[in-house]
């Protein structure tokens, strides 16, 4: 006679859900509530809280993370900032010319969330499977790509400019600004593991990623993406790395082949924007990498140089900083931003408040830099998370977008984790 025994249903404790399940939403899932999102808004012209109902869900799931005894600097800064930031609501409410609630507090859920991401991610930091979490980047990083690269051959893409300004889509994402950030940090993780594995298949991936990127149009993905490779490629001239093991003569044929491609990628992207106008080819030019954003950022500065007290310490808030600016630099807008992470900072938050926002990103800065400035602990991947870490703020001061970005915000967790491993193990083990 058959017996049949009936199967255990299967239990996920608390802890493997963020450890295995958390980081596949962010990444992944991720993807489809960002299109959707932005899909609805730009072709059926109605806007639908997706993307903030699926962040509100992620931050009710990650809240916890701000109360645990978490011994670090940037613990400490968050609720420094969070306690001076609801006082200055309260001033700016009755001081401000101008206050625009929703986006002060938009600003301040983007605030919110992106420490929430940071704090899991160093909660869980050394039970992660490093390479499990680099892998997942890939895995999506070159999805984006190629969902960019397929509204482009399509044509159903959401354009980054639109009709009027040329080349450039950004797949289905609202945000082409903050897509183009993403990507171009994400896209190092993805050259260094195709470089790691040694396979043709994540070779693939990253080619698809870093075309996806480029199709974006911005000044920041385009130049990113060649930064990105020549940065890396750069690495093997210099130093001799304990995690990819090349002989010299197998590092300058790399690199001289990759430098090949490179330029040639470089001939096709110019020829394919070509096509379009000369408007994309006029954003490249010496002179308009540096006007337009240095008109902003002299407004910005006028605006600053006429604080008040009080407006040295907490700023104009959000919107009081962004209306003051737009009064000046274009009366028919009724907002405007500096374009510029770190005036923006400055000009909404003063220079007491905004510089303790500021030395918060310094700490992240420096703890992705940490692992490669020692020698027990200087790799390729170090390399990475101190490239990720210059590009990150190098691109938040001159393009902005890249401070409180909620979807760059996994992604720095992932930094944190990877150089924290790093520096206490040496080894990506």
């Amino acid at each position: 006679m058959k017996t049949f025994t009936i199967a255990k249903p299967i239990s996920i404790s608390i802890d493997n859900f963020y450890i295995q399940v958390l980081p596949f939403i962010l990444f992944f899932i991720s993807i489809f509530f960002d299109s959707a999102n932005g899909y609805i808004q730009e072709f059926k012209g109605v806007h639908l809280p997706i993307g903030i109902a699926f962040r509100g869900f992620i931050l009710c799931l990650t809240m916890k993370f701000l109360l645990k005894n978490l011994s670090t600097l940037l613990t400490l800064l968050f609720w420094i900032i969070t306690i001076l930031i609801s006082m200055a609501f309260a001033i700016w409410s009755f001081t401000g010319r101008y206050i625009d609630a929703a986006m002060d507090i938009d600003y301040l859920f983007k605030f919110i969330y992106t420490f929430c991401i940071l704090f899991y991610f160093y909660y869980y930091r050394k039970v992660f499977c490093l390479e499990k979490l680099i892998r997942l980047v890939v895995y999506t990083t070159s999805l984006i790509g190629a969902i960019n690269i397929f509204s482009m051959v399509t044509q159903t893409g959401i354009l980054s400019y639109s009709d009027k300004f040329g080349f450039g889509y950004s797949g289905y994402y609202a945000d082409g600004n903050a897509l183009g950030v993403y990507m171009v940090l994400a896209v190092l993780l993805c050259i260094w593991y195709s470089f790691y594995k040694r396979n043709v298949f994540y070779f693939l991936l990253t080619f698809i990623a870093s075309v996806g990127t480029i199709l974006i149009g911005s000044r920041v993905g385009i130049i990113g993406i060649l930064a990105d490779w020549g940065l890396f490629l750069g690495y093997f001239f210099f130093f001799k790395d304990s995690l990819i093991q090349l002989r010299w003569r197998t590092r300058i044929l790399i690199i001289f082949c990759m430098s090949i491609a490179i330029v040639y990628s470089a001939i096709i992207t110019y020829e394919t924007i070509i096509q379009y106008d000369n408007f994309t080819l006029e954003r490249f030019s010496a002179n308009s990498l540096v006007s337009s954003r240095e008109q902003l950022i002299n407004t910005g500065k006028q605006v600053i140089s006429e604080f008040n007290l009080t407006e040295v310490l907490l700023g104009k808030g959000i919107s009081g900083g962004r209306f003051a600016v737009a009064s000046i630099y274009d009366p028919e807008e009724k907002v405007k931003n500096i374009e510029s992470d770190f005036y923006d900072i400055i000009l909404s938050f003063g220079f007491v408040l905004g510089g303790l926002i500021i030395l918060a990103q310094l700490f992240l800065v420096f703890q992705f830099i940490r692992p490669f400035l020692f020698k027990r602990s200087r790799n390729s991947l170090s390399f990475i998370t101190s490239i990720g870490s210059i590009l990150w703020l190098g691109i938040a001061y001159t393009a902005g977008h890249a401070f409180f970005s909620t979807q760059l915000a996994p992604l720095l967790g992932v930094y944190w984790v990877i150089s924290n491993h790093l520096y206490f193990n040496h080894d990506i083990q």
